[in-house]
């Protein structure tokens, strides 16, 4: 990314229900023009507006992710588990620890059941235990294997208790399409609009849904697209020129500021020294007039 480069954010919160089970962020052309790279970041979390009462803690169970209808979450995934393998696994446990901790505590306040709050316990102690992170991620969010309705999956704990890189738009495009940068994919398709689509299992849009599949959980979405500033060439050429000017600048300090700075300190010393003497003189000339007197 470079220092000119302009950003621009985005994000959003999304409960999904039997009734709202996918959400769909339009980015236009205007946003879309000299992009470099989107950034994404994902933070899983419980229902917080459910259709029924008493499913407040509905966890998170496969989030999917689509780029224009083509479904990316496989490489959503691999980019994540990549990105944990990066890390030392011990700051992962941390984080994780930390984050599930400070859920349990709410969970307690709340009044959460004790066997469902021991469930979400054993959950974690497995898969610390474990330790293979990136084979927890096989699932983005899971009410199957994530503890008791899914809340303890690591997928709730990226970004807000363990420190990843933001998820790259383009590295994903690359796996997908093997094409060099944003723009080039960018103008390979049929319209001028980028549609990100985020749901819980397969989204209606593109895809059959399974009746039996009860969407839930919350996640909230951060988007940044960054972006060639249009004048960054503009801006090149004038610290070019700024430079000139600053190297042209030192050149004549060099010829004509030092010497003369010399040329005066010389002086400077010159007339310091006949003063001195002048000074002298006039003492041996005041000694000798008081002993005339």
């Amino acid at each position: 990314m470079s220092e000119a480069d302009l950003i621009r954010m985005s994000q959003g919160d999304i409960d999904f229900n039997s009734l709202n089970r996918e959400k769909h962020v339009f980015l236009d052309e205007t946003s879309l023009r000299n992009v470099r790279d989107i950034e994404l970041r994902l933070l899983g979390g419980p229902t917080v507006d459910p259709l029924q009462t008493g499913q407040q803690f509905t966890g998170l169970s496969d989030l999917r992710f689509y780029l224009n209808g083509v479904d990316y979450t496989q490489h959503l995934r691999d980019q994540l588990a990549e990105q944990l393998s990066s890390i030392d696994p011990v700051l992962v446990a941390q984080g994780y620890r930390s984050g599930f901790r400070a859920y349990s505590n709410l969970a307690e306040r709340l009044q959460i059941e004790v066997d469902q709050r021991a469930s979400d316990q054993e959950y974690v102690d497995q898969v610390l235990a474990n330790g293979d992170w990136p084979t927890v991620l096989r699932s983005l969010g899971s009410r199957r294997d994530g503890g008791w309705s899914g809340n303890a999956h690591i997928f709730n704990y990226l970004y807000s208790s363990i420190p990843i890189r933001p998820l790259s738009l383009l590295s994903m495009l690359k796996a997908e399409n093997d094409l060099p940068d944003f723009s080039s994919w960018y103008q390979s398709i049929e319209h001028d609009q980028l549609t990100l689509t985020f749901s819980s299992g397969p989204a209606p849009t593109f895809e059959e849904i399974d009746a039996a599949f009860w969407p839930g959980g919350r996640v909230s979405y951060f988007i940044s697209v960054i972006a060639r500033n249009p004048l960054e060439a503009r801006l090149k050429e004038l610290r070019s020129k700024v430079d000139m000017l600053i190297t042209m600048t030192e050149a004549l300090r060099l010829q004509y500021l030092d010497p003369l700075k010399r040329d005066v300190e010389k002086l400077q010393g010159e007339v310091e020294g006949s003063a001195a003497a002048l000074s002298s003189e006039l003492d041996a000339v005041r000694s000798l007039l008081e002993e005339l007197d």
